[in-house]
């Protein structure tokens, strides 16, 4: 019986004594594969996430090949990354990046002839083929240890302390995309649409909001709004494999258009008045998107700019949107973080909106093997 690969969905053929994936949208590998010398698909591609730019790497024929950007991440079906760039031999190439165990899994997952591939300029893998299967550019990526080495022990108040200070930047961040901007509404619609894409289809959220007029929506009834709403979203491609059936964009098109329709008939003072913060909420209840849309929409998005717009009026409210941001929670951990620190910050923590922002800070700093020795949090433990 033929199963999808994990990542691309290509029939992958496998015998049923021998089943390794039950099913195409969970990695079910066994002890026997995972501890393979060449390791698994999901460390080459974490491996690859945490390559820096300026890295050299060589080719199958000893060529230098600098990465100038990694490229995008794609959570869809296609390439593993979009969009990349590298110096190769004199010139600068651009496009998109596939990885595999396997030089020969380019064949084996029907790549050859997908044309989701036709832009892939090139192709990373662990192990090499005798013979090359592919005219594109190839090169090895060497394992490293990419597990965690902090020891299995709670951390000090110190190294909780350079976490939170790396939330700060997180947050001092999402209050200068307002700054930075004179119509905040140009920027805090978007950023609410594109929080809706947390399984995907977040620049294709972002794009419907940015394409939107809210200044229109306020001079129209609800109905005309989202007449308009559906016809612009209708223009856009939206990703469905690989996100989940109740975040499909079509599901979600009538609830969002008719929540951000009403949050725009607040006035900047109404919506960014902490006491009205009930009022904000029971909008988005309306949708029935969950508590973790909520809190990551507040903590990423209304809470920064209600922080941006009393900092722009001078008032006293700056340091209580702050102090509501320290102390959103959400009802999950983000995967990887869960794995990578369950054995040393607890659940509870582990759930803490700025303790995953400040998470998030340190993984693009310090999770790299080369800067690994570097990381603050293994320094003061």
């Amino acid at each position: 019986m033929g199963k999808g690969c994990p990542r691309c969905r290509a029939p992958i053929k496998i015998s049923g004594r021998n089943l390794i994936y039950t099913n195409p949208f969970r990695n079910s590998i066994p002890p026997r594969i995972a501890e393979s010398d060449l390791g698994n698909e999901n460390n080459l591609i974490r491996q690859w996430r945490q390559l820096k730019p300026g890295t050299v790497l060589k080719d199958r024929n000893g060529h230098s090949i600098l990465i100038i950007f990694r490229g995008r991440s794609n959570p869809h079906e296609g390439p593993d990354y979009l969009n990349g760039v590298i110096f190769c031999e004199g010139r600068i190439i651009q496009g998109d990046i596939e990885l595999h165990v396997k030089e020969n899994d380019w064949k084996s997952h029907g790549h050859l002839f997908d044309h989701r591939y036709k832009n892939v300029m090139l192709h990373v893998v662990r192990q090499l083929s005798v013979e090359p299967v592919t005219d594109i550019i190839t090169l090895i990526l060497q394992g490293n240890s990419s597990k965690c080495e902090l020891p299995g022990i709670s951390l000090t108040e110190t190294a909780m302390q350079h976490i939170f200070r790396m939330s700060i930047h997180r947050w001092d961040r999402k209050i200068a995309l307002f700054r930075r901007n004179e119509n905040w509404r140009n920027i805090y619609y978007p950023e609410s649409l594109a929080s809706l894409g947390t399984d995907g289809n977040k620049q294709q959220w972002r794009r419907l909001g940015r394409q939107l007029d809210w200044d229109y929506a306020q001079d129209r009834q609800i109905e005309e709004w989202v007449k308009n709403f559906l016809s612009k979203a209708c223009t856009f491609h939206w990703h469905k494999r690989g996100v989940r059936p109740v975040r499909h964009p079509n599901l979600l098109f009538n609830k969002a258009a008719s929540w951000l329709y009403d949050l725009n008939q607040l006035t900047q003072k109404e919506l960014f008045d902490l006491n009205q913060l009930s009022r904000v909420e029971k909008l988005f209840r309306r949708t029935e998107l969950g508590q973790g849309t909520w809190v990551e929409w507040c903590g990423n998005v209304h809470f920064p700019a209600g922080a941006m717009y009393s900092l722009s009026r001078k008032d006293e409210q700056y340091e209580d949107w702050l102090k509501l941001w320290l102390e959103l929670r959400l009802p999950y951990s983000y995967g990887r973080f869960q794995k990578q620190f369950q054995k040393i910050l607890s659940p509870k923590t582990l759930r803490s909106f700025p303790v995953l922002q400040g998470l998030i800070e340190m993984e693009n700093h310090f999770c790299n093997h080369l800067l690994c020795q570097f990381c603050l949090l293994k320094r003061d433990i």
